[in-house]
């Protein structure tokens, strides 16, 4: 097994514990995969945040309003890695489990993230999450994923 596809491996596995981490609504083991100078933009207020404390604070703040239980899923993952910097594009979503109806599973979002590696080990260094709207009408589009 190549490094590249080691590194594949291990930002896979970094990916899959995040959604265990927010299935759990544990904001410290999500937050602690960001790096200091992490920036991401996101679908809702505040829109951006700077550090893994702001992100912290702001799934803190949206546990709430999550269905009692779901599962956090990811369709077309594309992920390009380099020595020490990788891209991750993808679809996800939170799939309520007992409330299919919740308006938190309404949607898929797009969803970009940038890794940089950091004393060997995967960080994110920006994530953008966005939802495509008609410009027409300036709603929301819902994301259609085959067999949903």
């Amino acid at each position: 097994m190549s490094a590249s596809s080691n590194d594949a491996d291990a930002i896979l596995r970094l990916m899959d514990q995040w959604a265990d981490a927010l299935e759990r609504r544990d904001a410290a083991a999500m937050s602690a995969m960001y790096t200091d100078d992490a920036t991401l933009f996101d679908v809702k207020p505040p829109w951006v945040m700077h550090g893994p404390q702001a992100y912290r604070a702001s799934w803190e703040a949206c546990f709430p309003y999550l269905p009692a239980r779901f599962e956090a899923q990811r369709r077309a993952v594309s992920l390009q890695v380099g020595q020490d910097v990788a891209v991750c594009h993808c679809l996800s979503r939170i799939a309520p489990v007992d409330e299919p109806q919740h308006p938190a599973g309404a949607s898929w979002l797009r969803i970009t993230i940038a890794l940089r590696k950091e004393a060997g080990s995967w960080k994110v260094f920006h994530e953008h999450g966005s939802l495509p709207f008609d410009p027409m009408t300036d709603r929301v589009v819902p994301i259609a994923v085959e067999g949903e």
